[in-house]
């Protein structure tokens, strides 16, 4: 699967991508055999330009498995020659590693394909590192929903560049690239998209103080249950005090009296009946304790206590 450490960027700060500077930010495209890159398909170019447009890399690629690509390559216009003395993937690893481990921002357009694509490759990408997708905000700035998925519907990236008054030959991953970031800068200053943001800002924060403020009704619950039961706590305790004296007394007399009397009669040798009906009064002390045991813990769960 997919797995790559990093953070999509939080579409209601549009000041943490005006922060990055054009040189920590980097722009990149690839141009594959197919569609599956934890299938058998594989990169055939890759290029990278940063926030300036300056080329940071470019280069075909010879796949390490596939010989041909039909399909993909009535697309891309990529074939087997154009690729045969390319450097394998292995060759520039390090080099566009060292790429992605220098950028702050990266944007692409249907990044998630790509990224999956150098991820299944070798290429890892820092945790604090932001990515931008222009194909999935340029949909929120165009509005235009999609009902069978229900959400925005997506753009190809030449209707993108259209819309932003950009011509260029696509599904050349380098041309793609340059295509990407105008088309980025110009997302950055559409009012429709900018209009969303803010709405979607003002709904976030609406939402967070609601859940803020549950979220001080609930601990303010929790702790007036526990002063409650601390309170009904101390009230049983005081009240329990001098009972549990008294419970304590009858049940050592009780006891005493039993134990005393039960000795009694067999030194005297007095008949079973008569030692049993001796030891009534212990026995009815040690009832009488057991009884105010009961009492108490019924008087327990009926404390009531109001907690201002």
């Amino acid at each position: 699967m997919y797995n790559y450490d990093s953070n999509w960027y939080e579409k209601d700060n549009i000041s943490e991508l005006l922060n990055v500077a054009p040189e920590n930010t980097i722009i990149f495209d690839t141009e594959t055999t197919g569609l599956n890159p934890y299938g058998n398909d594989e990169i055939l170019q890759i290029a990278i330009i940063n926030g300036n447009g300056e080329e940071v890399f470019n280069s075909y690629i010879k796949p390490d498995m596939r010989k041909t690509w039909t399909k993909a390559a009535e697309v891309n216009g990529i074939t087997p020659r154009m690729v045969k003395d390319a450097p394998h993937f292995a060759d520039v690893e390090e080099t566009i590693q060292e790429i992605f481990n220098n950028a702050e921002l990266i944007v692409g357009y249907n990044v998630e394909f790509d990224l999956r694509f150098i991820n299944a490759s070798g290429i890892k990408v820092k945790r604090n590192t932001k990515i931008f997708d222009v194909m999935q905000e340029y949909a929120v700035a165009k509005g235009v929903v999609n009902g069978y998925y229900g959400d925005y519907k997506w753009s190809k990236l030449e209707q993108c560049a259209r819309d932003y008054k950009y011509k260029f030959n696509a599904h050349d991953a380098l041309e793609d690239s340059k295509a990407t970031l105008h088309c980025f800068k110009s997302l950055l200053n559409d009012d429709r998209y900018l209009d969303v943001i803010r709405k979607n800002k003002e709904e976030t924060d609406r939402i967070l103080a609601q859940k803020a403020h549950e979220e001080e009704l609930r601990r303010a619950e929790e702790e007036r249950k526990i002063q409650k039961e601390l309170k009904k706590q101390e009230i049983y305790a005081k009240a329990e005090k001098p009972l549990n004296v008294v419970k304590i007394i009858l049940m050592v007399l009780g006891i005493l009296w039993i134990a005393i009397i039960t000795f009694a009669g067999l030194g005297a040798k007095i008949g079973v009946g008569y030692t049993i009906l001796f030891d009534v009064p212990g026995i009815i002390a040690l009832i009488i304790a057991l009884k105010i045991k009961k009492t108490n813990d019924k008087n327990k769960d009926n404390i009531k206590v109001d907690i201002e």
